[in-house]
């Protein structure tokens, strides 16, 4: 027969294990100069884990597949930006007219990716932001010690 000390042991132990299940696991995004490093906590996560996490919730998932539009855009405007200045460069030294419409067309379309990349940043920092802002709210309810003298105390 199960004494009612282990009984207090084994009900103390399963409440501690399942505030351990139910604490909340935030997402971190780190962009480097060409890469960027996803971690879930304090551990680094694959892309692939991170894209899995952000689909539990399509807000969250609408903001990312938002920024991974305007990256590809910017993307794109920054190789439109290199072919206009190369065309420009190139045809100054062919021919000594004036190729300023490729160096202003080369310089906008560099100003337009930069924007495009920026706005792609904001939608990445508001999909993690919501994505741990909505962990918060899905946690019933945490142990913590407590403050009246030896225990442990559930808050909700």
């Amino acid at each position: 027969m199960i004494s009612k000390t282990h009984l207090r042991t084994l009900m103390i132990f399963c409440i501690m294990a399942m505030g351990q299940l139910v604490s909340a696991q935030e997402l971190s995004l780190y962009t480097g100069v060409f890469s960027e490093t996803y971690y879930q906590d304090d551990q680094k996560i694959t892309r692939s884990e991170f894209n899995e996490l952000l689909k539990t919730d399509d807000a969250v998932w609408q903001h990312w597949r938002r920024a991974a539009t305007f990256e590809a855009l910017g993307s794109a405007s920054a190789f439109g930006s290199g072919i206009l200045l190369g065309l420009g460069i190139g045809r100054d030294q062919n021919d000594k007219g004036s190729n300023t419409g490729y160096y202003i067309g080369g310089a906008g379309a560099f100003i337009v990716s930069m924007v495009f990349v920026e706005i792609s940043q904001k939608n990445k920092r508001s999909a993690v932001l919501k994505y741990n802002e909505n962990l918060e709210r899905k946690t019933t309810f945490k142990l913590a010690p407590s403050r009246e003298g030896i225990g442990i105390a559930v808050h909700f």
